[in-house]
């Protein structure tokens, strides 16, 4: 059997390949500049990483894996935070955009 025409991922040429991995790339830069944006409110609002975990319904864990950009935030994670803040998850994420330069 001849194995060296074989395409290790059916359906998936090397071009989709490369576009996965730019995206992958954008997306944990997205990620990065994030949870920078939600420390930093957290950090200006004076609470402690426990502190908001504890007023949004999460462990103190998860939101240092967002912060971190090890986690991603879900939609319902981000739009708590955000309300902790008394602010839009818009305005987190537009402040995300600004940090990666997506206007």
């Amino acid at each position: 059997m001849d194995t060296s025409a074989a395409d290790p991922t059916p359906g998936v040429d090397d071009e989709d390949a490369v576009d996965e991995s730019a995206d992958d790339a954008l997306e944990h830069e997205y990620d990065i500049a994030l949870g920078d944006v939600i420390r930093t409110e957290r950090v200006i609002r004076k609470l402690s990483r426990l502190a908001l975990a504890s007023q949004v319904g999460m462990n103190a864990k998860t939101l240092q894996r967002i912060e971190g950009a090890e986690k991603p935030a879900t939609m319902k994670q981000l739009y708590r935070i955000a309300r902790a803040f008394g602010v839009t998850p818009g305005a987190l994420t537009s402040a995300a955009d600004q940090k990666v330069g997506i206007e």
